[in-house]
């Protein structure tokens, strides 16, 4: 981090170079496993619509989970500690939805479950509020990634 604060790069070019580097990390996964159903179709029928949310749906949740991994990233000095602090809290998104079965009368738990935003994209339902959840909480990531990489050069 002491080398990118001594270059001439904003903040915003740091943040969105180490975005760029893990999407191209996670772009060939991401292209295979659009890629592998696809083959399917000379051998059955293949509802590309729902194949097509699947993708979309992947894309965002990789994207916001990439975007939680830099913010982890940016708040700790190891990268072990980012990766485990990464790891911690997407199984919390993604488990909150369990945690709204136990306790039926609330609903926030589910709301900010990934796993319960996922559901509809798997089942070829594309609705405004779970690409809403994705997006906004990638942009969340980052701009908080932003002004902790500002707050640090500023230190």
């Amino acid at each position: 981090l002491r080398f990118y604060f001594s270059t001439p790069l904003s903040s915003r070019a740091i943040v969105f170079g180490k975005l760029a580097g893990v999407g191209a990390v996670m772009a060939p996964v991401l292209l295979l496993l659009a890629v592998l159903p696809a083959t399917l179709w000379w051998g059955a029928r293949i509802d590309f619509g729902v194949l097509l949310t699947c993708v979309l749906g992947l894309v965002l949740f990789t994207g916001f989970h990439l975007a939680l991994g830099v913010l982890a990233s940016a708040l700790s000095s190891s990268a072990i500690t980012a990766a485990m602090l990464t790891l911690v809290v997407s199984l919390c998104l993604w488990f909150a939805e369990t945690a709204a079965r136990i306790d039926p009368e609330s609903q926030s738990a589910s709301s900010v479950s990934s796993l319960a935003h996922m559901r509809g994209f798997y089942q070829g339902i594309l609705a405004s509020h779970d690409i809403a959840y994705f997006v906004i909480g990638t942009i969340t990531f980052v701009a908080l990634t932003l002004v902790v990489i500002d707050c640090e050069r500023q230190a």
